[in-house]
């Protein structure tokens, strides 16, 4: 499909998935990471993927409500002293330190740093 052929919608989707893509290829983590699961709770999943190289946080909202993402129910695998920092999209590079308001049916993918 031509670009010319897409809506906005479509075009960011499509740059969206290309930068997954992109980071995936690019993260240890991602690619070879233990896998570790937290039950979802009111349409929140969150799952971390933790390397030799680091620890990658994945969080969906599939919920039709914004959703909160407290760092406090997650310290199994958020070290104290460390915060996320957004790795793709329009936040990239934003850092949270305790909370997190999800936008409803999003996904977002976050790097576990050490706090400065």
């Amino acid at each position: 499909f031509a670009d010319s052929g897409r809506t906005d919608d479509e075009r960011e989707w499509l740059a969206f998935v290309r930068e997954l893509l992109q980071l995936r290829r690019a993260s240890e983590p991602l690619k070879h990471g233990r896998l570790l699961q937290y039950a979802p709770r009111n349409e929140l999943y969150v799952y971390f993927r933790i390397g030799k190289e680091g620890t990658v946080c994945v969080a969906i909202n599939n919920g039709d409500d914004p959703a909160e993402l407290q760092l406090d129910s997650y310290r199994e695998s958020i070290p104290t002293g460390h915060v996320l920092r957004e790795s793709i999209g329009e936040h990239r590079g934003t850092v949270v330190t305790d909370r997190l308001e999800l936008d409803p049916l999003t996904a977002r993918v976050f790097e576990i740093m050490p706090h400065k």
